[in-house]
């Protein structure tokens, strides 16, 4: 596969004028119009979305869902895979969008999108309900 970037060099500075998109086998990896990349001091500011296959992306929601069932046992799988699906899925692939700057050698990174802010006290409320139901199958 062949990259193309297209861009403008100005005063030691490329800046992308078109999205550019890198495709692997497992992986897409895209930094949208605008990123730049300056050349005499490694700094940079890239707005990029990485995407996992399809393969990749049930892998991650399988090892989400041992975690889940190891370390979170009250809340079910499914609501923590609909939290997910929420935020980070995107035609059905995980999907991660990133704003990374500074030294490209040692970039801070953030995401792109707000996360979910999580309630906890809702939590433990499902938890409570949850555990109340399987209580009563037992009664």
């Amino acid at each position: 596969n062949v990259a193309l970037l297209e861009g403008v060099y100005k005063e030691e500075q490329f800046t992308l004028t078109e999205d550019a998109v890198f495709t692997f086998p497992d992986y897409q990896l895209s930094l949208a119009q605008g990123s730049w990349y300056e050349t005499d001091d490694n700094q940079h500011q890239f707005a990029t979305k990485l995407s996992a296959g399809l393969a990749v992306t049930d892998a991650i929601f399988s090892s989400v869902d041992r975690y889940i069932s190891r370390k979170l046992r009250f809340l079910p799988p499914d609501t923590f895979r609909r939290l997910i699906g929420d935020y980070f899925l995107e035609d059905g692939q995980f999907t991660l969008k990133l704003k990374t700057k500074g030294d490209i050698g040692r970039p801070k990174v953030d995401f792109s999108d707000k996360l979910p802010e999580l309630d906890i006290d809702e939590l433990k409320d499902s938890a409570k309900d949850l555990i109340d139901s399987v209580r009563d199958i037992f009664k």
